[in-house]
């Protein structure tokens, strides 16, 4: 038994040294950040590097140069001229970028003081950044809401691992997946494990509208606040994720995103440290437990996280240093919005909750809670206030015969029936909305269309 910790000794300490050679000096490797707007654009490391949200290999490095190239059907190279500054300054092409590092040390805090370290780097989290002097405001908006097709998006991602540590090594050379993505319905379309540093993901996730990913499970991590990442159709996204630089459990695991919507994530993630330095338990987003609850009670309890929410997100865009993205507030009043009307709808004094808060069509681009409370005032609606008893149907084969207009669709208990697209006028709802929730029905019922609850 000594013998073999002894030889799992040597061969961590051998893994640690990282022996597998690397193409550009060891200075280089790591992610470099904009020094003026925050974007990560360069991940430099020793078998590729990481350039315009793709993956790219060295075809040539001396001292003040680095080419790098993709292969077929891209066929691109670039030539990036460097000046390394200091160990944490690389000029490349002009533009300066810093080194990502991890701002606070947890060797510096002792045993008893977790909670301390875990708000002091969410402190340094949020400052690193927002502290970009040339950020613009950013009036973009999410693509307009596309009826009657699934979307679809491509998620890039590499795992670093460098089998540094024990539990590394036995992540790195274990028969089990590795733990990186929490999107079990994506289509993996590449797996790449033959680079020596760590893993490298292609996924397809097929979706409606506006897809949520929840980073508490993409990231493998414990999370109180429960803030997604957006993806929208046709969008290419590259995450990069390290679990050697954190203790196990520490907030999100070092991450870095690229894509169309970085500026959009990094608002997430700042708004997720800043919420660590505030109140554990703020911002109390996801899946409500207090179903147990007497309807007034639940209600009285979404009501105050509701407030609650409301609060921390105002309070946060009034103090935000940093211009924030149009995206960011739209994106997040309606997660909050939303996700109270989906959990209060069901009950009995949802109806003037409901009328306050109203539904935007316009909305449903944003925010999949929306789409679920959508379903639910339609089961409600057509069970309690429609004036017809051809409102609602049994999906009987004769009934959808009969009436082939209707829309099948699953009630709260799991039942097929068909509704009436009249209902749905009658919500205020647009016909062209009735027609694309049929095509959703008919995706979610023959398994096509992949949607991640906010």
């Amino acid at each position: 038994m000594k013998k073999f910790i002894f030889l799992i000794m040597i061969t961590v300490g051998v893994a640690a040294c990282n022996p597998y050679g690397s193409e550009i000096p060891q200075k280089l490797v790591g992610n470099w950040i904009n020094q003026d707007n925050g974007d990560w654009e360069y991940g430099l490391f020793e078998e590729f590097a990481i350039a315009r949200n793709y993956f790219w290999k060295y075809v040539s490095v001396s001292d003040n140069a680095i080419v790098i190239s993709k292969d077929a059907p891209y066929n691109q190279q670039i030539t990036l001229n460097i000046n390394l500054i200091n160990d944490t300054t690389l000029d490349i092409n002009g533009q300066q970028y810093r080194k990502a590092t991890i701002p606070v040390n947890l060797a510096d805090y002792p045993l008893n003081a977790l909670p301390d370290y875990v708000r002091d780097l969410a402190a340094a989290n949020y400052q690193r950044l927002t502290d970009f002097p040339h950020v613009e405001p950013d009036t973009t908006d999410f693509v307009p809401f596309s009826y009657n097709h699934v979307d679809s998006a491509v998620v890039l991602g590499y795992h670093r691992n460098t089998a540094q540590g024990l539990s590394s090594f036995f992540e790195r050379y274990s028969s089990a997946p590795y733990p990186v993505w929490g999107m079990f319905d994506a289509v993996w379309l590449v797996e790449d494990t033959l680079w020596n540093y760590g893993r490298r993901s292609n996924l397809l996730w097929k979706f409606n509208g506006v897809a949520s990913l929840d980073m508490s499970s993409l990231l493998q991590c414990w999370s109180f606040a429960n803030l997604p990442y957006v993806l929208q159709a046709n969008d290419t996204m590259l995450v990069y994720t390290n679990y050697e630089t954190l203790p196990f459990g520490i907030c999100r695991k070092e991450h870095y995103v690229m894509g169309s919507n970085q500026r959009l994530c990094r608002e997430q993630n700042a708004f997720y440290n800043w919420l660590v330095t505030k109140n554990g338990s703020a911002f109390s987003i996801g899946q409500n437990s207090s179903h147990y609850l007497s309807d007034s009670a639940f209600y009285a309890n979404r009501l105050a996280d509701y407030h609650k929410n409301s609060y921390y997100l105002e309070t946060y865009i009034n103090e935000s240093k940093l211009p924030l993205s149009k995206k960011f507030v739209r994106y997040n009043t309606a997660l909050i919005k939303y996700r109270f009307a989906l959990d209060v709808c069901g009950i009995n004094m949802a109806d003037e909750v409901l009328d306050t808060l109203k539904i935007n069509e316009d909305d449903f681009v944003v925010s999949v809670a929306l789409m679920y409370a959508f379903k639910r005032v339609l089961n409600k609606d057509s069970r309690l206030y429609c004036d017809s008893d051809t409102c609602y149907l049994p999906a009987t084969q004769e009934n959808i015969n009969k009436n082939p207009g209707f829309i099948l669709c699953k009630d709260e208990e799991d039942h097929r029936r068909l509704v009436n697209p009249k209902v749905i006028d009658d919500l205020g709802l647009s016909r062209d909305f009735a027609d694309y929730f049929r095509f959703y029905q008919e995706q979610n019922f023959k398994g096509n269309t992949t949607t991640i609850i906010d």
